[in-house]
C-alpha cells in the first residue's frame, strides 16, 4: 500500500472540517426577516445604496477550495547541444531521456465584499512538482 503524503493528508483534513460549508442549505430560508439580518451586517459598506438600486447582495464572506492533479509523460525525440563556437550536435547516441511530470496544486480562497461592487480575496496555495 502506498504511503499517504503529508500534502494529501492536510487536504483531506481541510475537506472534512469544511464539510458543513460545502453543501447547499437544506432548510427553507424564505421566512428569515431580511431587515433583521441586514442590520447586523458590517460588510459591504454602502449596502443601503445597493438595496435602493434593487441589487441583491451576496453573503459578505466566502471560502472556496480546489485541488488539481496533472500527470503526463513527455516524449523527447532529439536533444541537441551547442557549446561555444561549435556546431550544434545531437547527443541521442550517448544518452536517453524519459521524462514524467507529476504536478499537484491545492489552493484555498477567502473573500469579502468590501463595497457592493468590490470583492477582495486572498488565495493561499501550495504546488508540488516532480520530474521523474
Amino acid at each position: 500500500m502506498k504511503r499517504i503524503s503529508t500534502f494529501s493528508l492536510i487536504l483531506l483534513t481541510i475537506i472534512f472540517l469544511a464539510n458543513g460549508l460545502l453543501f447547499a442549505q437544506s432548510a427553507d430560508t424564505t421566512t428569515i426577516n431580511q431587515t433583521a439580518t441586514d442590520e447586523k451586517r458590517i460588510l459591504p459598506f454602502w449596502s443601503d445604496w445597493a438595496k435602493e438600486q434593487g441589487i441583491d447582495l451576496p453573503l459578505p464572506f466566502g471560502v472556496s477550495a480546489n485541488y488539481i492533479f496533472m500527470s503526463r509523460d513527455v516524449d523527447i525525440t532529439d536533444v541537441t547541444v551547442e557549446f561555444l563556437d561549435r556546431e550544434p550536435e545531437s547527443i541521442n547516441d550517448f544518452s536517453s531521456f524519459a521524462v514524467r511530470n507529476k504536478t499537484s496544486v491545492a489552493a484555498v480562497k477567502f473573500d469579502a465584499w468590501i463595497l457592493p461592487l468590490l470583492n477582495v480575496y486572498v488565495s493561499v496555495g501550495m504546488q508540488v512538482r516532480m520530474l521523474i
